[in-house]
């Protein structure tokens, strides 16, 4: 089995006095293998952390949907998704509940992509990290 992990990570920043919800930038990050991508943009939606890791999680796995990445020229079996919010993480593998309701469609997105690459015959897995030993995290500093 060819296993090859995936990063992920977002964060919003800005509008610390938070006046106006929609005036955050949000920059995601996520690498997999030696390709790593970083994108910043404002959010015209009122945006948090937790969206912001959601949308890293989501275009990480559309570029494996995508792109199929290898692996030494080896096609890839199982995928470890990683990333550093416990949220997240913990949403994505059942332990928690998505009760906010903001993040559900986002969850539901994510969760589709999921499934569509395990009918492809793919094994994803998912582990939390702290920050400082996730790469994607480190490109957002």
């Amino acid at each position: 089995m060819t296993e090859l992990i995936g990063y992920f990570d977002g964060e919003c920043r800005g509008n610390e006095q938070k006046t106006d919800p929609t005036k955050r930038e949000m920059r995601i990050a996520h690498v997999i293998g030696e390709r790593q991508v970083v994108h910043s943009a404002l959010h015209p939606q009122p945006s948090n952390n937790n969206v912001a890791e959601y949308i890293a999680l989501i275009q990480l796995l559309e570029h494996i949907l995508k792109y199929r990445p290898q692996f030494q020229g080896l096609p890839v079996t199982k995928y470890i998704i990683i990333g550093d919010s416990q949220l997240v993480i913990r949403q994505m593998c059942g332990e928690y509940k998505v009760k906010n309701s903001v993040l559900l469609p986002l969850f539901d997105h994510a969760r589709g992509l999921v499934v569509f690459l395990v009918l492809r015959g793919l094994d994803i897995e998912f582990r939390w990290v702290p920050r400082e030993q996730n790469p994607a995290g480190r490109l957002l500093e």
